[in-house]
């Protein structure tokens, strides 16, 4: 069975996804401290706030249409837990590092885990584990 924990943290934790679905990263990004570091695919030890927008904006260019599905969720803490399903269409052209991949049209489900590590009603760390290639391979 599913534990899905609601708290004001999960909320904070669940802003970067919340910004996805709404195409809008400044809402994530007024809840990152300024010391903000984060580990995402690819990008393990990145820091600041210019760093991860850079790191995200692709993504919000290229699928508009964002659904999130939370299945489990759990407080530790100063640390959130999450496990996410991500559905979205590749309407627009996805920047990566090895080049540009234009709109394919294609439906993509991606299972994510979120791991946000916060203080004072502020992000401190936030990382993402998914899998990189799977998503490719959907939208290829």
């Amino acid at each position: 069975m599913n534990q899905i924990v609601t708290t004001d943290r999960v909320s904070l934790a669940l802003s970067l996804f919340d910004a996805f679905a709404a195409g809008d990263l400044g809402r994530w990004q007024e809840r990152l401290a300024a010391d903000f570091t984060f580990s995402y695919p690819g990008m393990p030890d990145g820091r600041g706030i210019d760093a991860a927008r850079a790191y995200n904006a692709p993504f919000t260019a290229a699928f508009a249409d964002w659904k999130i599905d939370v299945r489990n969720s759990a407080v530790s803490g100063e640390t959130v837990f999450a496990e996410i399903t991500i559905n979205a269409t590749h309407k627009g052209a996805l920047a990566t590092p090895a080049g540009t991949l234009p709109a394919t049209g294609r439906r993509c489900r991606v299972e994510c885990v979120l791991v946000s590590r916060q203080r004072g009603g502020r992000i401190l760390r936030e990382s993402t584990y998914w899998n990189v290639p799977d998503l490719l391979a959907q939208i290829a």
